[in-house]
């Protein structure tokens, strides 16, 4: 198998890669440019001699964890998880949402009919599947179209921003889940050290200091982890797709190699 330390700076490669495209017009949506960036990655991955699978719903449907994307590093003896939601860069890109979810009304005290930020509604979501389910990873990730390149302080010059979700959290506008979100409020929360590059965050990803390790055989990948399902593509009879609606992620990525030698080191001596 590769190693999986050479999976951070070719998932970042094809990231930039697919900014480009956008800037030339090629890709117009967040889920075209998801699609075709971690597409590339799989199949650069794939043409090294790694194993990668990917797999993507006609639906969106986000109304559980408040996020699109479940991406998978699998290795010998653990596996890790982490939650993308994926957010175009552009003024409109938030809008206002009719009613509020159970999660918005329970940790922003909003009754029913509440007509709230979409955007703040899906943080909501977020922080009450993660209060759920101790030490799952879900951040936002702010995709680079024309008209944004770099931004200030914090945005990543050649690819994507990613910030965690507490730190997305704290930043609602005005204090506020009731206004919609602007690009001067997501400024604020792109700030070092709580925005990362794709590179940095799998970097720490793999080098297991974001994101707890599963163990292969305790908790087998397809039979569930804190009442989830984190499929991978070997699982013989399971309904990948069935899995991703229940979850309510629409695109799915794993990758397979081998964890740095003290990583796997440190988790046999456990």
């Amino acid at each position: 198998m590769l190693p999986l330390a050479t999976l951070p700076s070719i998932v970042y490669a094809a990231d930039a890669a697919i900014r480009q495209s956008a800037s030339f017009g090629e890709i117009v949506s967040e889920r075209d440019y998801v699609t075709a960036w971690l597409t590339t990655a799989k199949n650069i991955w794939r043409m090294l001699g790694g194993r990668s699978f990917c797999k993507t719903l006609n639906f969106t449907n986000e109304c559980r964890i408040g996020a699109d994307i479940i991406f998978v590093i699998g290795g010998p003896s653990f596996y890790k998880y982490f939650y993308l939601e994926a957010k175009r860069l552009l003024p409109d890109f938030d809008k206002n949402k009719k009613n509020a979810s159970a999660a918005a009304m329970a940790i922003y005290g909003v009754g029913p009919g509440t007509q709230v930020s979409r955007f703040s509604d899906q943080l909501a979501r977020q922080q009450a599947w993660i209060a759920g389910h101790a030490g799952d990873v879900i951040c936002e990730i702010f995709l680079h179209f024309p008209g944004y390149f770099c931004g200030p302080p914090g945005y990543d010059f050649f690819g994507s921003t990613l910030v965690r979700q507490a730190s997305a959290s704290a930043g609602l506008p005005g204090g506020l889940s009731t206004n919609v979100w602007h690009l001067v409020n997501v400024d604020a929360i792109v700030m070092p050290p709580a925005s990362f590059s794709i590179m940095d965050f799998l970097t720490n990803i793999v080098n297991c200091n974001i994101a707890h390790p599963i163990n292969n055989e305790e908790n087998p990948p397809g039979y569930g982890m804190n009442d989830d399902i984190f499929p991978m593509p070997n699982m013989n009879g399971f309904d990948l797709e069935n899995a991703m609606r229940v979850l309510g992620v629409n695109q799915y990525f794993y990758f397979e190699g081998n964890y740095p030698i003290a990583v796997e080191d440190a988790w046999r001596n456990r």
